[in-house]
């Protein structure tokens, strides 16, 4: 059984309920992130839902078979991919593919929504939120962002990709992930200091989830999140140096404001030229 840590109350209607979707680029710690917000009490679903754990995530991934599955058919509808990405358009998606995992989506979100505050994981939804975002009421997005040096390696160790060609599909998703955030409700969190300091970093989290919905009942219990997040399983450790060496100068910008955390006035981005070449 999972530990969903304190529970959460019925808030009939007093705007304490939330709705966190995790999004980021795979490898970055959405896994992480999820199962710590599942300990401070937000539903994330029965054992049975969720996909196992793995030598990848031992801890679990939280990811849910139904949500992975109206992703990947509305993806796969418009010829792409979870890391075939270059050229996704929202707008190649079938209308009647998406009206049909709209109303799919919509079933998914109502069942959480009975458990009260709830969150979804999906790094795939970076990708697909802006056609879907309709079907989610007041949505708080948890941007989870890591070293994109350190999620090549991941990637390469993983599935065999090329280090210039992961780092572009983390530039892809990251960008995809700032497009769907610039006017929407959201907590960018750094996966460095989750992994270091697990406890602040969550009690900062639920601080600004605070910000967007006040009275919301989740609380960080130290001991349950010292517990989940083992050092440890920071496996990839690159230092600066040695990140700038693999960056193009478009995702050194990125790294450097996602790092900062100031994204206030921007325009929407775009994946670089090289990136998509790298991609293709």
């Amino acid at each position: 059984m999972i530990d969903h840590g304190p529970a959460t109350e019925d808030s009939n209607g007093d705007n304490s309920e939330v709705s966190l979707f995790v999004l980021g680029m795979h490898r970055s710690g959405t896994s992480a992130i999820t199962g710590a917000l599942g300990l401070c009490g937000a539903w994330v679903g029965e054992e049975e839902e969720l996909l196992g754990a793995g030598d990848e995530n031992p801890l679990g991934f939280y990811e849910r078979h139904d949500t992975r599955g109206i992703c990947d058919r509305l993806l796969r509808s418009a010829g792409a991919d979870w890391w075939k990405v270059v050229d996704f358009d929202p707008g190649d998606i079938p209308y009647t593919t998406l009206v049909e995992e709209c109303q799919n989506l919509k079933k998914v979100l109502s069942e959480l929504a009975k458990h009260g505050t709830f969150v979804v994981k999906e790094p795939r939804l970076s990708l697909l939120f802006p056609v879907l975002k309709h079907t989610v009421k007041d949505p708080v997005i948890v941007h989870i962002y890591r070293n994109p040096l350190e999620v090549a390696q991941s990637l390469r160790e993983r599935n065999g990709f090329g280090i210039s060609a992961a780092i572009a599909l983390w530039e892809a998703y990251n960008v995809h992930v700032l497009n769907v955030t610039g006017n929407a409700q959201c907590v960018m969190v750094s996966h460095r200091h989750l992994m270091g300091r697990p406890v602040e970093t969550m009690g900062a989290l639920l601080e600004e989830i605070g910000k967007f919905v006040p009275n919301n009942s989740m609380k960080v219990d130290d001991s349950l999140i010292e517990r989940f997040i083992d050092p440890a399983l920071h496996r990839q450790r690159v230092t600066d140096e040695e990140t700038e060496r693999f960056l193009l100068p478009s995702q050194r910008d990125l790294w450097k404001r996602l790092c900062s955390g100031r994204m206030e006035g921007r325009k929407d981005e775009s994946i670089s030229d090289a990136a998509r070449e790298s991609l293709i």
